[in-house]
């Protein structure tokens, strides 16, 4: 299988590398959200403290404040005992209010408070509406809900192999993760592909905003000086991969973000018509346009593929 090593010039050689793949999977609807008011701290139908850094806290009494940070704080502090003394906001204040800064290419996800509806969705409800034309705002004021879906399918393959588990043994890490890469002759170009499961959540006449985001994995040699372009493909399962590339479906749906770096989120701004129109599952190619290489977690990694639809207040 081949190995893929970073060249000066910024992109890679691929050599043979026999490798024992383990394929990890997990399962995870994570996004980062958040509050503005102690009544919007509910989660799995346990009451939680507005913190006054804006992120929802929950009891726990084997931390020496009582408190926890729920699991969709940022990374840092998720899971974590809120240190003492635990200052809370009061209810409307100024403090925390909810952000949602997701326009820009590897921009991180904040929001709102956030309802676990039990599923593969979570929902958040954002902020005011801002001049940022970020996810989670509303030109039209008011509060708006987004729904956050996670990849049930991703991977990736080279158009000469037609082999995902070689894809995913050159990216880095090795497990769980995916790249896309105009590679050298012989081997690439390698895309990523990913699919989301739609619900009853997402009223066609309601969508203003689809956005997918994809994580860069936190490996040194992760980042790039592009993106990847995105294309709606045909349907497939992770099985297919192994003997096509999925086709695209129509035009251009989003051109590349440019340069990212390592732990970034991406970023790609989508036409509504994707779900809309698009039926009760979402499929999506990332393709790549230059032979920089880089890494996004799967739907097996660390921060799985996320499509976030924002509905109208």
């Amino acid at each position: 299988m081949p190995e893929r090593a970073r060249l000066p010039g910024g992109g890679h050689v691929y050599g043979l590398l026999v490798v024992g793949l383990v394929v990890g999977m997990a399962c995870s609807t994570r996004g980062v959200f958040e509050c503005r008011q102690a009544d919007q701290c509910a989660l799995r139908g346990q009451t939680g403290v507005y913190e006054a850094n804006g992120y929802c806290s929950f009891p726990d009494d084997s931390c020496p404040s009582d408190s926890r940070y729920g699991e969709l704080a940022p990374q840092d502090i998720a899971g974590t005992c809120v240190p003492q003394p635990s200052s809370t906001g009061s209810a409307g204040s100024d403090a925390g209010v909810m952000t949602n800064e997701a326009s820009s290419a590897g921009s991180t996800s904040s929001g709102g408070p956030v309802v676990d509806t039990g599923d593969d969705t979570t929902i958040g409800v954002s902020g005011p509406s801002s001049s940022t034309g970020s996810v989670g705002s509303s030109d039209s004021g008011g509060v708006a809900q987004v729904v956050v879906y996670t990849a049930v399918v991703s991977g990736c393959n080279d158009a000469v192999n037609l082999d995902p588990l070689m894809c995913e043994a050159i990216a880095s890490p090795r497990e769980g993760a995916m790249i896309v890469d105009g590679a050298a002759a012989g081997f690439g170009p390698y895309n990523s592909y990913v699919g989301f499961d739609l619900d009853a959540s997402v009223a066609a006449d309601q969508v203003v905003a689809v956005t997918l985001r994809l994580y860069v994995t936190d490996s040194a040699d992760a980042e790039s000086s592009s993106s990847g372009e995105v294309y709606a493909v045909e349907p497939f399962t992770h099985g297919d991969l192994f003997m096509v590339q999925p086709q695209t479906v129509g035009p251009l749906l989003a051109p590349d973000q440019g340069g990212v770096t390592t732990g970034q989120a991406v970023d790609w701004p989508l036409p509504v018509s994707v779900v809309v129109d698009g039926g009760p599952s979402v499929y999506l190619g990332v393709l790549a346009i230059e032979n920089d290489g880089i890494d996004y977690w799967s739907d097996a990694g660390a921060q799985p593929p996320q499509l976030l639809v924002e509905l109208q207040p």
